[in-house]
C-alpha cells in the first residue's frame, strides 16, 4: 500500500536519522521511501504491487524485517528533496493468517538544514525489480537476475570517488541466496 504525503519540511533539508514505529510486527515485511512527481496526491493511498519499473520515483530510505533504526555517520546526511515535493511510503505487508489485520505503523524521520554535515549520500539500487515479469522466478531452480549499479553523483565530479558505507540485502520467503559484487 503506497502513502502519498506533501514533503513536511519547510527549508531545503537532508535526513539524518530514519526509524520505524511499529504496530503489527506479524504483518510488516518491509518499507520504502521515495520521492514522487508531485505532492497533488497529498493525503491519498494506493494499492500497488511495489515495482517502479518505468517511473520517478527516487529512493530516500527503507527499512525491512531483521533491519534497524538508522543514524547516519556524523558528517553524512542523506539526500531529500525540495520543501513541498511529493513524497510517497510505501508498506509491503505479508497475511499469512488468512483473516483480516490492522496494522498502524509508521516510521520517523529527522531532518537537519542543507548543508549541516559536510557529506551528501544517497540511495541506490543494486540489482533489478524485473524478475521474469509477470511469470516470477521459476520455482525449484536456480535463477540468477543482475543490475548494474548506477549511483546518483549530484554535486560530485565523474572521476570523484563515492564511498559506500552500508548495503541492505533483501530478499523474500524463497531466496537461498545473494552476492553483490
Amino acid at each position: 500500500v503506497s502513502f502519498f504525503f506533501k514533503a513536511p519540511w519547510t527549508t531545503a533539508s537532508e535526513l539524518v536519522s530514519f526509524s520505524t514505529l511499529y504496530d503489527n510486527r506479524k504483518l510488516l515485511h518491509h518499507w520504502l521511501l521515495y520521492t514522487t512527481l508531485g505532492s497533488d496526491m497529498d493525503g491519498t493511498f494506493l494499492p500497488g504491487i511495489g515495482t517502479h519499473i518505468g517511473d520517478a520515483a527516487q529512493l530516500l530510505a527503507g527499512w525491512a524485517v531483521g533491519g534497524n533504526d538508522v543514524e547516519m555517520p556524523a558528517d553524512v546526511a542523506l539526500r531529500l528533496p525540495p520543501p513541498g515535493s511529493g513524497v510517497m511510503i510505501e508498506w509491503h505487508f505479508y497475511n499469512s493468517g488468512g483473516l483480516p489485520e490492522m496494522d498502524g505503523s509508521g516510521i520517523e524521520v529527522c531532518v537537519e538544514p542543507q548543508g549541516t554535515r559536510k557529506h551528501l549520500a544517497g540511495m541506490t539500487w543494486l540489482g533489478t525489480e524485473n524478475f521474469n515479469g509477470p511469470v516470477g522466478m521459476p520455482p525449484k531452480t536456480v535463477s540468477e537476475f543482475s543490475g548494474t549499479c548506477l549511483p546518483s553523483r549530484t554535486g560530485v565530479n565523474e572521476p570523484d570517488p563515492i564511498h559506500i558505507f552500508t548495503l541492505w540485502p533483501h530478499m523474500h520467503s524463497y531466496g537461498r541466496g545473494m552476492r553483490s559484487v
